[in-house]
């Protein structure tokens, strides 16, 4: 019977195995020693690695075969709309037109009929300033004073009485004015000049015939206060 190789055979333990014989060295003169049973031998300088165990390779991903997603992710919430803009607010109405003014009166605080486009106009000579307080609940000397409405009135001294009140109160024979004068306090007196548009003889003499003139209220003369009250 031939032994196994490295194996050997004694009477008292009988068969034995024996480590493999030495590998030769890769180089002259060089003695490696083997390695232990089963142990892994080293590879020799520059020998070439052994391949790599065969694995099967996933094919690449296509767009009918993508890559698979272990945990995909949650879908997100879709966003709220936009609010709708708001709408542009309404225009403002238009203003009314303005109301057509009413032509001067005749006479009176303006000039009647105004100035022809380019015209000019002449005016009297002599005016007056007067202080005319117009009417009341009662008159300013009848009681206890009371607040007056009065305008300061510049008047060419050539205007009658009857223009003088038509002006300021419009049309009417019972129509009047009366001088007054200040007594201190609000309090006020009654003058002598009184004229009423009915009385035809004084209704028709000038403001300035009387002294309601150029100089009143200049060099200590008294301004002129006149009272309009309607009869």
């Amino acid at each position: 019977m031939t032994p196994a190789p490295n194996r050997s055979w004694n009477p008292t333990q009988g068969y034995q195995s024996h480590p493999p014989a030495p590998i030769p060295p890769p180089f002259p003169g060089i003695w490696l020693p083997g390695p232990p049973p089963g142990a892994l031998l080293p590879l020799p300088f520059g020998m070439p690695l052994p391949p790599p165990p065969y694995t099967t390779n996933p094919a690449p991903p296509t767009p009918n075969n993508p890559p698979p997603v272990a945990n995909p992710p949650a879908a997100l919430p879709a966003a709220a709309p936009a609010p709708a803009p708001a709408p542009a607010p309404a225009p403002a109405p238009a203003p009314a037109p303005a109301p057509t003014p009413a032509p001067p009166p005749m006479g009176g605080l303006q000039l009647a009929g105004g100035l022809l486009a380019g015209a000019s106009y002449m005016y009297p000579p002599t005016h007056t300033f007067l202080h005319i307080i117009h009417p009341l609940s009662r008159a300013p000397w009848d009681g206890s004073p009371q607040a007056l409405n009065f305008e300061i009135v510049k008047v060419p001294t050539t205007t009658t009485f009857k223009e003088l009140i038509n002006g300021v109160l419009g049309e009417g024979d019972n129509h009047s004015v009366t001088e007054v004068f200040e007594a201190g306090e609000g309090r006020w007196i009654m003058g002598g000049m009184s004229v009423r548009v009915g009385d035809v003889g004084k209704s028709a003499r000038t403001i300035g015939s009387v002294g309601w003139d150029e100089m009143r209220g200049e060099g200590g003369r008294r301004p002129v206060w006149c009272y309009f009250e309607r009869g």
